[in-house]
């Protein structure tokens, strides 16, 4: 399996799906619409989020303050005019001289990112259309303390409707909200 595709396998059997390495919490025939939807790390994502430390560059975009208003982070973004793969780097000040560097390598989109309380900070990275990880940054102590896979479940909840011979809006397929809509958003 190429990371870069996030390919997902599902497995129709009648009354159930299963997703690779995942159990469903509420499975998708109880769904009234599609959802996104969480499973395990996998852990062919870790080479791709790096954490490390890096000087302060001399040009920075906004900074968005922590909620004591002594820490921040700012996003540094791909150019996505040139080909990818495209790296992100959220660069996170915590009354250091540097700066803790938050490399996500080869994403598809990374803008979901936000202060949970003055220390931890939550970033959702979308690998592909329909895969992302949620993590937790613990900033003071520069690591991450939480990490989880995230699956935009459109294409279980379709499948789901199809096996089961369900055929309302059978040609209407909502896309879940925050997952990406293009790789140039």
């Amino acid at each position: 399996m190429q990371i870069a595709e996030c390919v997902i396998a599902w497995i129709v059997i009648p009354g159930t799906v299963l997703a690779y390495g995942c159990d469903w919490y509420t499975p998708p025939d109880r769904w009234e619409e599609p959802r996104l939807f969480h499973c395990p790390f996998d852990e062919e994502f870790a080479s791709q989020i790096a954490l490390d430390r890096c000087a302060v560059p001399a040009e920075l975009p906004e900074r968005q303050l922590s909620p004591n208003n002594a820490y921040w982070f700012v996003t540094i973004l791909p150019d996505r005019t040139k080909n990818g793969p495209w790296d992100t780097d959220v660069l996170v000040f915590a009354e250091r001289s540097d700066l803790l560097r938050i490399r996500l390598r080869d994403i598809r989109y990374c803008r979901d990112i936000g202060w949970v309380n003055e220390k931890l900070l939550r970033i959702r990275v979308w690998w592909g259309r329909i895969c992302a990880t949620d993590l937790i940054v613990d900033v003071e102590r520069q690591q991450i303390i939480y990490k989880e896979m995230v699956w935009d479940g459109t294409i279980a909840f379709w499948q789901f409707r199809e096996a089961m011979g369900i055929r309302d809006k059978a040609d209407d397929s909502p896309q879940v909200e925050g997952a990406p809509e293009s790789p140039r958003q």
